[in-house]
């Protein structure tokens, strides 16, 4: 099974998404947190989206957090990071050939022994649920593979992605060593709703 991106979603009129990604180890505050969301209408050319993302870590214990709103049309991108705005003309090569080279390089998520769990749904979309593991993880550093599972929603009608996520662990040495290290990661990523309205407005500041 390997599900293409791209190109699902730009087989669809209109969607909303949204990502979370978390990172821990070697230590509990060494960690990245991220999450996103947005809306896009294709019909329109128009795009928006939050980006949060906050780090701490030994060395800083206090972190940061950052917040960045952008939104996107036909003729330009535009950015608030919280202060001010910022905003760029289109590049109207990437334009034109923009939707062409999406269909030659696309970013294509791989679940190459997934399982079928199951009927079910996702974003009001009938869904196919399987279940996988990463292929090849830790594979010749001598890391330890804890857990290691993932799980991926593909529409029944169109074979586009409608969900992803994946919770891996994996310690450096073996249990109860001293020098053992943990790193774990969890990401999902998920279309919210799918040709639904969706209302994504320029503001006047860009």
């Amino acid at each position: 099974l390997t599900t293409p991106i791209l190109q699902g979603l730009a087989s669809l009129n209109s969607y909303e998404w949204r990502i979370t990604a978390n990172t821990v180890g070697p230590t509990e505050i060494d960690r990245s947190d991220i999450t996103a969301s947005g809306q896009s209408d294709s019909a329109n050319n128009l795009r928006h989206q939050v980006l949060t993302q906050s780090s701490t870590s030994a060395d800083d214990p206090e972190g940061y957090t950052s917040t960045t709103e952008s939104w996107q049309d036909a003729t330009k991108s535009c950015w608030f990071d919280g202060e001010e705005y910022s905003s760029s003309a289109a590049n109207p090569v990437g334009s034109d050939f923009g939707t062409v080279l999406s269909g030659v390089f696309d970013i294509v998520i791989p679940a190459g022994n997934a399982q079928l769990v199951g009927d079910e749904t996702v974003a009001g979309v009938a869904a196919k649920h399987y279940s996988f593991t990463i292929e090849g993880l830790g594979a010749g550093t001598g890391t330890q593979v804890e857990t290691n599972q993932g799980d991926i929603w593909v529409a029944a009608d169109g074979g586009y992605l409608l969900k992803y996520q994946v919770a891996t662990t994996m310690r450096t040495a073996a249990e109860g060593t001293t020098a053992a290290e943990v790193f774990q990661l969890t990401f999902t990523l998920e279309l919210t709703s799918v040709n639904q309205p969706v209302s994504v407005q320029m503001p006047a500041a860009c």
